[in-house]
């Protein structure tokens, strides 16, 4: 990221997580088990592609995780995929309304995209009829 952005930076890594921290700005990437990451309380998370990569099982423990990682009321925006997950399975996953909702009931849902022409294709191969983007937005509590 920091080098096609042309952002100078440096890396420190204490073992368990690496950190990339930009020079000149408030910026830093950190890569690692996200299980493990531990920081101080953060203003808001945008979530384009975790929350569907992870599965089923562990998607409460990360709900949890994430939530610890938030101040009280912090921004939050996720986008989230909805298909028929009995014709093809990911992950990507999809997470549909009443589990985003028992994650975070604070989270409204504010548009949709049919992302046919988007999705990969060993859904297109599946024959799926419909792939929505779901966009959530809100605070997570």
């Amino acid at each position: 990221f920091f080098a096609d952005a042309d952002i100078p930076f440096e890396v420190e890594s204490d073992g368990r997580l690496s950190r990339f921290q930009a020079r000149q700005r408030k910026l830093s990437i950190h890569c690692g088990d996200y299980f493990k990451f531990r920081a101080e309380p953060f203003d808001a998370v945008y979530d384009r592609a975790a929350l569907v990569a992870v599965p089923p099982g562990l998607r409460p423990a990360y709900a949890r995780h994430t939530q610890s990682l938030l101040k009280a009321h912090a921004a939050h925006m996720l986008i989230t995929l909805e298909y028929d997950q009995s014709r093809a399975n990911g992950p990507p996953y999809a997470v549909l309304t009443d589990e985003v909702k028992a994650y975070w009931p604070g989270l409204r849902r504010v548009g949709e995209l049919g992302a046919l022409s988007n999705m990969p294709p060993k859904f297109r191969d599946a024959g799926l009829g419909a792939f929505i983007e779901a966009v959530w937005l809100g605070a997570p509590d």
